[in-house]
């Protein structure tokens, strides 16, 4: 049973693509995994989707085509297509840092809640209506959820989680590792099809049961 580090962003169109693959490899490894939020879009970088449309609208398009994901009409015909969404990695990483906390096994479940709500049902990374899709999808608390987005502590845990991303090295979205006592193998950096992730999974494997060389 191999143990995963996730390392993805809310806002990662890459990594919206990714979530079917990496169920599917978590399903059929029977794979533990901890997920990250890596801070894709912060300070500079925050604003309204308005000044990056024409290029996401373009770029989900080639998500799709490598993928076969389709990203919600709520989304492209929504806030992409009046420009009004806000883009910012902190909320949603700290509603998944809530998420977290309340229910450990479902950190995967709610890195996909998150990007489903955004880029399926349109919701900004900062609004009520993300944190209530996040707090249904995992059946949980609704107003604690809403709560969370105000709150210092999970603000302060995603920062955290921003830092470690960055001292892992982290500069493409979806990145996957394979934990090891001795530290951790990099198995995606940037979307990559299942058959891959299988290969290489295999590969680690292999090179922890070869027999030390006398």
């Amino acid at each position: 049973m191999p143990n995963l580090l996730y390392v993805y962003d809310a806002l990662c169109g890459w990594c919206y693509g990714f979530n079917p693959t990496l169920a599917t490899f978590v399903k059929t490894h029977d794979a533990q995994v901890q997920v990250l939020s890596g801070g894709m879009i912060r300070g500079a970088r925050r604003g309204a989707i308005s000044e990056v449309a024409g290029y996401i609208k373009q770029a989900y398009k080639d998500v799709e085509q490598r993928t076969g994901v389709e990203f919600g009409r709520g989304f492209a015909d929504g806030p992409l297509e009046r420009g009004d969404m806000y883009m910012t990695s902190e909320p949603p990483a700290a509603l998944l840092a809530w998420a977290r906390e309340q229910a450990p096994e479902q950190q995967l479940a709610a890195a996909h809640a998150l990007q489903e709500g955004i880029y399926g049902k349109g919701f900004g990374p900062d609004s009520p209506e993300l944190a209530r899709h996040l707090a249904q999808a995992l059946s949980l608390k609704v107003g604690e959820a809403i709560a969370a987005l105000a709150e210092p502590k999970y603000a302060a845990a995603a920062e955290q989680e921003f830092a470690v991303a960055n001292q892992l090295g982290v500069r493409g979205y979806p990145a996957l590792f394979v934990i090891q006592e001795d530290g951790l193998v990099a198995i995606a950096n940037g979307f990559t099809d299942g058959h891959v992730l299988d290969e290489r999974l295999a590969a680690v494997n292999s090179s922890q049961t070869e027999p030390t060389k006398q």
